[in-house]
């Protein structure tokens, strides 16, 4: 289904690097319509779905290079008329990486390109990204051009690499959890939900040196660490619940404390608060007739939930 070279179309026999060969467009579109109609009938929908992991990496095992004009003609020629002819709800979403589009000139707005198109724009719900370069800054780009399309962050992990339990806390916090939120996110995924401490599992030539938000000890089985993405998910999961609407939230008086805010369906109000400084604060919030005091400890995180 790979090809070497898109100007030849060379065959491609390998699960790194490539480029969807563009006769198979309408095969592979079959392919996720039938995905998601497998999983519809195990009771499993399928709320969306991403072209391509980290679609302007290479090098990832497995990876299939796709610039902007593939995932555009691939939507617009093939994806997108055969959901809408299967009555699929399923919705797509495009691009996957990073803010910074790999520094690929060409590929800079990857979205934006995409959207400007329309017979694709007609099919897509919206973007998402990565947090391995650049600034969540580009995500008010893309807002500022397509307000009406949604955004999503996807991944962002931890490992080996210059790991700080309390770094990445404070980090992942501040502009994943709070941050791409607060820049009108629907999600604020962490990676990886488990894995043990060797690292896995992963493919040949993947990712060995990552953590989970909970890694289970080996051998044996019988131990958890709970890591920064751990506490990262558990602060924002417990008062932000699905299909609850993110509220405008602002702060004062400290450029080192940040919060985000949600109205769940039930009717309670949770807030993220992070005092990323190396002083104890405590925090008034003020939310319609409610005030309180938060008290936080330098450098913490703390979740709360009220009825407003």
């Amino acid at each position: 289904m790979k090809v070497s070279d898109l100007s030849t179309l060379r065959r491609h026999n390998s699960f790194i690097s490539g480029y969807l060969d563009p006769r198979l467009y309408q095969e592979y579109a079959t392919y996720f319509v039938k995905y998601v109609q497998a999983m519809a009938k195990y009771n499993f929908h399928i709320y969306a779905i991403t072209l391509q992991n980290e679609p302007l990496n290479k090098g990832n095992s497995a990876s299939c290079f796709m610039g902007y004009e593939q995932q555009r003609d691939f939507i617009k020629t093939a994806l997108g008329p055969q959901f809408a002819a299967n009555n699929i709800s399923t919705k797509i979403i495009i691009y996957d990486h990073n803010y910074n589009y790999d520094n690929i000139v060409t590929q800079e707005h990857y979205p934006v390109h995409i959207y400007d198109d329309a017979e694709a724009n007609k099919y897509i719900d919206g973007a998402a990204y990565h947090a391995y370069g650049g600034f969540n800054t580009e995500m008010d780009y893309v807002t500022s051009k397509y307000p009406n399309k949604n955004l999503y962050f996807t991944e962002i992990a931890i490992g080996e690499w210059n790991y700080n339990f309390q770094g990445d806390l404070m980090w992942n916090t501040r502009e994943i959890g709070i941050g791409t939120l607060n820049k009108g996110s629907k999600c604020a995924i962490m990676w990886n939900l488990l894995l043990d401490t060797n690292h896995g599992p992963y493919r040949p030539n993947g990712c060995s040196n990552s953590y989970g938000a909970v890694d289970v000890k080996v051998p044996g089985y019988s131990e958890l660490i709970y890591r920064s993405h751990y506490y990262d998910m558990a602060h924002l999961s417990k008062v932000i619940k699905p299909d609850s609407i993110r509220l405008g939230t602002t702060v004062s008086g400290s450029s080192n404390v940040y919060a985000t805010s949600a109205i769940n369906t039930n009717g309670f109000i949770g807030a993220v608060l992070l005092n990323d400084q190396d002083q104890d604060v405590t925090v008034s919030v003020h939310c319609g007739s409610h005030a309180f005091d938060v008290p936080m400890s330098k450098r913490s995180v703390v979740s709360v939930i009220w009825k407003q």
